[in-house]
């Protein structure tokens, strides 16, 4: 029944890994000063995860603006 949710919270879990918690550890690895080949392929990771962020998390941005609709009782 939900075995596609499986997959949706793997992507989404790599995502976050790959453009989040690894280059902050790769860059911590080098004692914040990476080898300049390094700090390239960190710079353009860095550079397409602000590319894609916002179209991933724009849906959740989305839908906490919206207001409810008014009751009427």
């Amino acid at each position: 029944m939900f075995f596609w949710l499986r997959y949706l919270v793997f992507t989404a879990t790599a995502f976050l890994f790959v453009f989040g918690i690894l280059p902050v550890a790769v860059s911590a690895l080098y004692g914040g000063n990476p080898p300049s080949h390094v700090a390239r392929l960190l710079d353009k990771q860095m550079e397409v995860f602000a590319t894609v962020a916002p179209m991933i998390f724009a849906p959740f941005k989305t839908f906490a603006n919206e207001k409810p609709p008014d009751k009427k009782d």
